[in-house]
């Protein structure tokens, strides 16, 4: 994936979601944009980008506590247990991440979700169809410097993000700031031993807007440095940049991994998985319902063909296979000419189509002589006889007419002559 989507979900549910679209590198290509779920969705034309959600800071509970060595698995385990002392909620509403193990000095960072909340977010996403690859606390977008305290000021949603000289990450209301910006709790660390004050913390501030008072310009605040920066398009884009580049706590871990590419998509797949299901089952029943009338057929043909062979070879006491025994018949007429045998054969099964395509119509007797095949048929009606008749003829190689057709009972008794010869 070259491509990275960015999303931020406000702390006020009546404002409306801000994106970017990213690079590789972390560069912005597209945005900022202030819009709803359904709007994104609709904007979002590209594919293979990779979505992480940036999710307020109020949220979400980032420490860094220092935790035994273990394996991944069993340190997610152990995680409700040994920070249970650490929070007010009760652990089992609570969903825990860990990231990577700081190489500096072994600790754990950890992000603490409420569960409910967690999964109402992954709800709403999934059901305006989009899949997060990460959904991450917005104060993973400020990167750790030693010795430099990093203050972002987010006039839009009345909050300040900071994390502290020494590590830790704070996020308050704007109100708040002029009375909390000291050296200690800028610089996050306990005066030393015999001093009044921790030394002097370096101090990078991004605002998205021109600040009008800015306490952090104090000269009590004895900085070492300051750097200011007015974000134009917002604190989106340096959020996003940090997350996708750098280091953070990803909380979609545990119960909450992301799926399988199958898994995911398969709810999306799902109505066209089932329409091809259809299809396959109709189809199947389709040859089924084909291949059972085929089988009707082909038996109700070889009854007409036996019935044939019985009423021209009366002698013939059992009948085991008629094509064999009718060729064999034929063989031992060698009287006859090999024109006429073939004729018969070939009227008789012109004649056994065309009875096994008109199953109502039933052969009574068969006499043949000098190429001409006399037939007495019982039908239900006289359009049954005369489709029997038409059949035998449409094959261009026969002729046949109806001599006779008299009422026997509800049924009628017919008799048909069959010759060589077409139209």
């Amino acid at each position: 994936m070259n491509q990275h989507l960015v999303i931020r979900i406000p702390e006020d549910e009546h404002l409306p979601l801000e994106w970017v679209r990213l690079d590789a590198a972390g560069g912005l290509l597209d945005g900022p944009v202030r819009s709803g779920l359904a709007e994104l969705r609709d904007d979002i034309v590209a594919t293979g980008l990779r979505v992480t959600v940036l999710l307020p800071a109020t949220t979400v509970l980032r420490i860094s506590p220092e935790l035994p060595a273990a394996g991944r698995s069993r340190l997610l385990q152990m995680l409700p247990f040994a920070l249970e002392d650490q929070l007010a909620e009760d652990i089992d509403e609570l969903h825990f991440a860990a990231g990577s193990r700081s190489p500096r000095d072994g600790s754990v960072p950890v992000a603490v979700i409420r569960r409910t909340h967690l999964a109402e977010l992954l709800q709403r996403l999934q059901e305006a169809g989009i899949h997060p690859h990460a959904v991450v606390a917005e104060t993973d977008g400020l990167p750790e410097i030693p010795g430099t305290a990093l203050l972002y000021v987010d006039q839009a949603q009345n909050r300040f993000l900071l994390r502290q000289a020494s590590g830790p990450l704070v996020t308050a209301e704007l109100d708040l700031l002029g009375s909390l910006l000291t050296p200690g709790f800028v610089a996050g660390q306990a005066p030393e031993a015999g001093d009044t004050q921790p030394p002097p913390p370096n101090l990078v501030v991004y605002a998205d807007g021109e600040f009008e008072s800015a306490p952090w310009r104090s000269t009590e605040l004895h900085l070492a440095s300051l750097d200011e920066h007015v974000m134009a398009q917002g604190l989106l884009p340096r959020l996003a940049a940090q997350v996708v580049s750098g280091p953070a706590v990803n909380l979609l871990q545990g119960g909450f991994a992301r799926r399988s590419g199958l898994a995911m998509h398969w709810p999306r797949w799902r109505p066209a998985a089932a329409l091809a299901a259809g299809v396959l089952v109709a189809a199947l029943l389709v040859n089924a319902v084909e291949a059972w009338h085929l089988t009707r057929q082909s038996a109700a043909l070889e009854r007409v063909v036996e019935e044939a062979f019985r009423q021209t070879f009366p002698d013939e006491r059992q009948i085991r296979d008629v094509r064999a025994q009718l060729e064999s018949r034929r063989r031992a007429l060698g009287r006859q000419p090999e024109a006429a045998s073939r004729q018969f054969l070939d009227s008789l099964d012109v004649l056994a189509l065309a009875l096994g395509e008109t199953s109502s119509v039933r052969l009574e007797a068969i006499n043949y002589r000098s190429g001409s095949m006399e037939l007495r048929l019982l039908a239900p009606d006289v359009a049954s006889l005369d489709s029997v008749r038409q059949r035998v003829t449409a094959a261009g190689r026969f002729q046949a007419e109806i001599q006779s057709a008299n009422a026997v009972g509800d049924q009628v008794q017919g008799r048909m002559r069959i010759t060589s010869g077409g139209a």
